[in-house]
This record gives C-alpha cells, structure tokens and sequence, in this order.
C-alpha cells in the first residue's frame, strides 16, 4: 500500500494503479485501495474505469468525503453533471460547516459550471467563493487558473496577484499549470504581465521567446522582450534588441516604447525610440511633447523648443496643452540665452492658461535673470491675482519686492508665507533683508535665528546670522563669535568668517585679534580689495602706517585691475 501511494504522490500513474489493483484483487474490501485506484486511473484519463473503482470505494466507505469529492470530479470529467452535484450534496451533509471542505466544494463547482460553458455563473461563483475564502492562497491560485480557462483574464489575474500577495510559490506554481494547460497567445500575455508585476523577469523573458519563436514576425513581442530587459536592470541587451528590431518595429511602437521608457528613467533609449517614431511619420502632441522634454533634459534646447512650438501653434488642442508646449518652448529658450524668444512665448503660455502658476514663475525667472526685477514683480502680482498662490510663487514675490526696495508688501507676504509654512527656508533670507534695510535689525536677526533653527548645518546662515548680530551693535558680539566659530568648523575656507570676526574684534578695540583674522580672510581671497582695506584700518589703529599704506596701495591696484606685489604687504 505504502508502495503504492508513493508512487501516487510521484506521479508514476501506470505503476500506481498497477499496484493498487494488485491490492484490490488481494482485499477486495480495501476502501482505500479501491480509492488509491479510482485517483491513479483518473490521473491517467481512464475516467470510466475510475469511476467503477471510487464507486465501489464508496459503497465500502460511504462516509469517506474525499471519495465523494473524488467521484463527483470524475463525473465531471464524464459530463455526468447532476451526478457530480450529487455527490457534492451528499459531502456537504457529512460535514456540514467546516470551511476547508466548504472551499473545495466551491471549486468543484465551479468547475462543473466551466465544463458545462456555464461561465456566468462560474464567474459568480468564484466571486463568491473569493470573498469567502480572502487569506487562502490554494483557493486563490485554483480560482486564477479556472478563470484563465473560462477566458476571463482580467478576473484571473487579480485573484493570481492575491494569490502572490499570500504565498508567491503557489502563485508561481499556478502560472506553470497556466502555461501548460494555455496556448493563447493571450493567455501567455497575461502571464507575462503577471510575471513582470511580481519582478519574475527571467520567467517573464521565457514567456517572451516562448512567443517569438512561435510568432517571430510579431513585433509587440519584441517590444516586450525590450520592456522586460529593462526591468531587469540589462540595459545593454535592451539597447541590443531595440537596435536588432529598429527596423521591424513600426512608427506606433517605438512611440509606445519611448513613452514607458520615460516612466522608467532611461532617458536615453526613450529619446532614441520618440527620434525613431518621428522618423516614421509618428504625429501626436504627446509624443512630440515627450521628445520635446528629453531634449531639453539632454541640453538640446533650441531642438526642444522646436518641437514644442509645433504643439503651441496647434489651435485645434485643448489651451492646456498648448499652454504646456508655450512653458516648455519658452524654458528652453531661456536655457539657450534667447532671452526675448523666451518671453514671447511664456507670455503666450499665460495667455493660453491664466490659472497655471508655473507659467508665471517661469516668466518671472527670465526677467530675474535678465536683472528686470520690476517686470518680475509685475508677472508674480498678477499670478497671484489670477492663481491660487502657493509659497513658491509668494516667496519669489516677496524676494523680487525687496529687490525693487517694496520692504512693506515684501515683509507682509514673506511673513504670511512663514506664519503658513515656517519650514519655507526660502522666505527667511529676504525677510531679513528687508528688515535690515528697513533699519529693523532686531527683527532681521529674529528671521536669521529662526532660520538656523532650521538650517543648524549651513555654515553660510550662521554667517549671515553674525552679520547681522554685528549690525545690531555691540551687544551681539559673542554671540556673532560663537556663530562664526560653528561656521568655520564646517567652511574654514570662507573667508567672510574671519573678516567678520575681524571687525568684531576692531569695534572692540582689539586690533591685533583683528590684524590676524582679516589676514587670514586675505590669504584665503587676496583679490578682494574690501579685505585690504579693513587690515588698513586695523594696521593704523596701531600705529603702523606703513603696513596701512601698503594695504591701501594694493587696495588701489586691485580697483584699477593691476595686480599688486603682495611681497610688499608688511
């Protein structure tokens, strides 16, 4: 017997049912030899003679369910369909609730429902049955592979993503019975996505030459193979296949390929694949917006531009779009330093789409660059009438205002902006600013604390910080030293920290502290002539006119562009 079921479970039909009728005719009442018999000659197809040997099983173990089970599969296997329902009934009434037998009662049925082409209520059922059973991945993967034989692919491969979300083995093993019980082409499709979802790619590549080799004019295969390659980080074979198959591949797919080739980063296949679909007539304002982007990301601008002014100038698109080929045909003007090109059409973009913020930061950023801070300030004030006003355009409005010296409309907006959103760093500078030229330096300094708060590792906040300590007067100069001396810890080669420290120590009549310190910003920056004539100062405070004329002679040389003999400095 044991001998028997072992070779049962291994899959050795022939010599288990062999065996087992040797059994039989020994015991001729052996239940569970006559079972043993009925599954092996089932397993082999003999349905009708398994059929006779789990009938006789039950006669001799009536009250045995996996018997009843199995005689109601081989009856359906027969087309023998009431009988196989009423076995089931006669199962459930032996064991009336108990879930495990209540799921595989569900699937026979179902199954019966698909050999009968009942697939309505298969579908129901396995609904049913699904929402019955949510945490069992046998239950799951058995319904995926009923559902792909029903047709029903979407259904099957949601109940087969539930089933890997459970147990990724049994969803693998229930792909394999999908494969070789499935020949569709689109059944081998939906497997493939099954595998590429649950990061399976060396399965998924063998879905993928299963198909070439059956179909190996098919394009959209290879275009998969290329897709799969990617996902598997083996760029290069990507490229190899993409240049193996460019001329078998049409217009459509490459665009098709270029555009998912963005979504996963690789900027350059993509922009090869959109150059290839333009190449062969491929028209589409997505398409051509797509090529467009890549092109300015790979500092192609004026190439950009082209492209998108093409789409800009389509009257018969939606304004949106047109307004989005305007934003990024004027962004890639300005990259290429035509400036007045970049105007026009950034204008039109707002034109086209007066609600969209962007168009006016974009706008703004060219007149910036151009030093045109008043025109800047007349775009922001108008997007922040026509649009909802986020911090970044308040925070670019409020800068460019102090810029054209508007401190009071500045302050107002740079510190609604912080009172809305105090993790802006952006708005702290230019509000203290404005504060300090304004002559409010106690509030300036309140700005910049607050901004080390937030900022505690940027040496150049603390530096600011400092400076404006100094600023207030004499009362923040420990504290102004204190920041100075963090900051060289992280930029001991920024020399505004020692010319800083430098007049610390001048206002308090500490001149050789002082001496040491602008020195040291001067071996670090020895061009800056502000620098040599702070050490003027400090050298005439004690009384050495000769070192303070020799800084102010190399002052005098740096100012009219003549390099000074810094030998001559002491």
């Amino acid at each position: 017997m044991k001998q028997a079921q072992e070779e049962l479970q291994r899959g050795k039909y022939e010599q288990a049912a062999h065996d087992f009728g040797t059994l039989c005719r020994a015991q001729s009442h052996n239940a569970l030899a006559q079972f043993g018999l009925g599954l092996s000659l089932a397993s082999m197809g003999r349905l009708q003679d398994a059929l006779i040997a789990l009938e006789q099983a039950n006669k001799l173990a009536p009250v045995s369910v996996q018997i009843l089970l199995a005689l109601a599969k081989v009856e359906i296997g027969l087309g023998n369909y009431k009988d196989s329902e009423l076995r089931l009934m006669e199962a459930e009434k032996l064991q009336p609730g108990n879930p495990q037998l209540g799921a595989q009662l569900g699937l026979l049925a179902i199954e019966s429902y698909l050999a009968q082409k009942r697939n309505a209520q298969a579908i129901e059922k396995s609904k049913t049955l699904s929402a019955q059973f949510p945490q069992n991945a046998p239950v799951h993967a058995q319904l995926g592979i009923f559902l792909f034989q029903a047709g029903e692919l979407r259904e099957a491969e949601a109940e087969l993503d539930l089933t890997h979300m459970l147990n990724p083995v049994e969803a693998g093993k229930a792909l394999e019975r999908v494969l070789l019980t499935g020949e569709s082409p689109q059944i081998h499709l939906t497997v493939l996505g099954c595998y590429q979802r649950w990061n399976r790619l060396a399965a998924a590549r063998d879905v993928l030459e299963r198909l070439i080799s059956q179909a190996p004019e098919n394009v959209l295969y290879r275009a998969d193979l290329v897709e799969t390659d990617v996902l598997a980080g083996e760029i290069d074979s990507a490229k190899e296949n993409l240049s193996e198959n460019s001329l078998r591949l049409s217009g459509g797919v490459h665009a098709a390929l270029g555009e998912w080739l963005v979504t996963q980063h690789q900027e350059g296949l993509a922009l090869a694949e959109l150059l290839r679909a333009q190449a062969l007539g491929v028209q589409g304002s997505r398409i051509t917006l797509a090529l467009a982007t890549l092109q300015a990301k790979g500092g192609a601008y004026r190439d950009a531009s082209h492209n998108a002014t093409r789409v800009e100038q389509d009257s018969s698109l939606d304004g949106d779009v047109r307004a989005a080929a305007a934003l990024l045909a004027g962004g890639g003007y300005m990259s290429a330093g035509a400036d007045k090109e970049a105007i026009e059409h950034l204008k039109h973009a707002i034109e086209l789409a007066p609600e969209t913020e962007a168009n006016y930061l974009a706008l703004a950023r060219v007149f910036e660059v151009l030093k045109s801070h008043k025109a800047a300030v007349e775009v922001l004030s108008q997007g922040r009438i026509k649009t909802s006003a986020s911090p970044d355009l308040l925070v670019a409005l409020g800068s460019d205002l102090v810029l054209v010296e508007q401190f009071s409309p500045a302050i107002e907006i740079l510190n609604a902006v912080i009172a809305q959103a105090p993790d802006r760093t952006d708005a702290y500078m230019p509000l203290a600013r404005a504060f300090r030229l304004t002559g409010q330096a106690a509030l300036a300094t309140a700005a910049m604390r607050r901004l080390v708060e937030r900022q505690p590792r940027d040496a150049m906040v603390r530096v600011m910080l400092a400076e404006s300590l100094i600023e207030e007067g004499r009362s923040g100069d420990n504290e102004a030293l204190a920041q100075l001396a963090q900051a060289e810890e992280a930029t001991p080669a920024d020399p505004d920290i020692y010319s800083l420290r430098g007049k610390i120590y001048f206002s308090r009549g500490e001149y050789e502290n002082a001496v040491n310190a602008i020195r040291r910003a001067i071996d670090l920056q020895p061009s800056s002539s502000a620098y040599h004539y702070q050490l003027a100062l400090a050298y005439r405070r004690l009384g050495k006119e000769a070192q303070a004329r020799g800084q102010l002679d190399i002052k005098a040389h740096l100012e009219q562009g003549v390099v000074p003999d810094l030998t001559r400095t002491e």
